[in-house]
């Protein structure tokens, strides 16, 4: 995810799993389902930390 451009970072933490600071939400939205299929890993909850009003416009006018 890093190597293709739509993340910036990525943090394991224990309380909130892995924390994923995306650059293109769009892209990277698209891109996690079939990651983690490829890779045989059971998604429980994908959500944006983040639910300000304004970032949900940005990631909307991103895609």
């Amino acid at each position: 995810m890093i190597a293709d451009g739509s993340c910036s970072g990525v943090q394991l933490d224990p309380k909130n799993g892995l924390q994923v600071q995306t650059v293109h939400f769009g892209q990277f939205s698209r891109m996690v389902p079939r990651l983690a299929a490829s890779a045989g890993i059971r998604l429980f909850e994908v959500a944006p930390a983040d639910e300000s009003l304004g970032s949900v416009f940005a990631y909307l006018i991103e895609s």
